[in-house]
């Protein structure tokens, strides 16, 4: 694999150019632009709004002090703890944990 599909060095190179191109923006900003973008990936269903919430997401993590080995360490934490789980169809056609 070549290093610039690195997670690790996208995610540093994303918080990098996002403190220069955005150098005031909050952390709650930040999360308001990811709700954003996940709507838009709703909406348009492509890999390039995917991106989008990928590059956000990394761009809060980074700021908020979380390496990106952090986040697929809980990520695969949180998934053992869904095999574990029950889960619920609900009206709009989502699932929730019961």
């Amino acid at each position: 694999m070549n290093d610039r599909f690195d997670i690790g060095s996208l995610a540093a190179d994303a918080v990098e150019w996002h403190s220069a191109a955005m150098p005031d923006e909050t952390q709650d900003e930040v999360l308001l632009k990811l709700e954003e973008e996940a709507h838009e990936l709703y909406l348009f269903q492509d890999s390039s709004e995917a991106a989008d919430v990928l590059l956000t997401l990394l761009i809060w993590l980074g700021r908020a002090g979380y390496s990106p080995s952090q986040l697929l360490q809980a990520a695969h934490d949180k998934l053992q703890i869904n095999h574990l789980r029950r889960w619920k169809r609900m009206p709009n056609g989502t699932y929730h944990h019961v």
